[in-house]
């Protein structure tokens, strides 16, 4: 979900509404980005990943989940960023629509990594384990959701503005990538 093409402050392009939203696409930007103008910002996307659970007995004791993914590309223009897992929760299991850019939530279900210390040959896994937060919210018997953010994002922390029109982003593969590459939930329960 992409919140603004434009010349933005950071509080309209975090907390807008959302401007565009793709889905069914092989990859999809976790994206910082700057605007032409000294302290503007032109976009900040969100990812949000969906996981068939419905398969993990409702009475179920979890105690450990990896997200696993892989990172096809990096840009490092806006320098320092990482990456975070947070809850989602889109209008729609199937589609996101831009109004989805709002709908993360707040409490971090992981710690946070660096986009610097990311694999990026797009083929090789990036693994992120949940913490309590992240393993409590698997829904057992049914669909976890989460999303990915920079950090930056999640803690309401405006970056320090480097250049006109330059991204901290990386490029995940999605579902539709299909076969060793898509995002993964790995899942240990009793």
């Amino acid at each position: 979900v992409d919140d603004g093409l434009g010349n933005y402050t950071w509080a309209q392009v975090r907390d807008g509404a959302g401007t565009a939203a793709a889905s069914l696409l092989v990859s999809m930007g976790i994206t910082i980005s700057t605007g032409p103008n000294s302290g503007n910002w032109r976009a900040l996307t969100r990812g949000f990943f969906l996981f068939n659970t419905k398969y993990i007995p409702l009475n179920a004791v979890i105690s450990a989940a990896t997200f696993r993914f892989t990172v096809s590309a990096r840009d490092s223009g806006v320098p320092s960023q990482s990456i975070i897992l947070v809850s989602s929760s889109p209008a729609s299991d199937s589609f996101l629509v831009a109004s989805d850019h709002s709908q993360v939530g707040t409490t971090a279900f992981s710690s946070s990594v660096t986009m610097a210390s990311l694999n990026i040959n797009g083929s090789t896994y990036n693994d992120i384990s949940l913490n309590a937060a992240g393993l409590a919210a698997i829904s057992r018997g049914g669909i976890t959701r989460l999303a990915m953010m920079v950090l930056s994002d999640f803690n309401n922390a405006e970056p320090t503005w480097p250049n006109p029109n330059v991204a901290g982003s990386i490029t995940v593969r999605t579902f539709e990538a299909g076969g060793t590459v898509r995002p993964l939930l790995e899942v240990t329960y009793s």
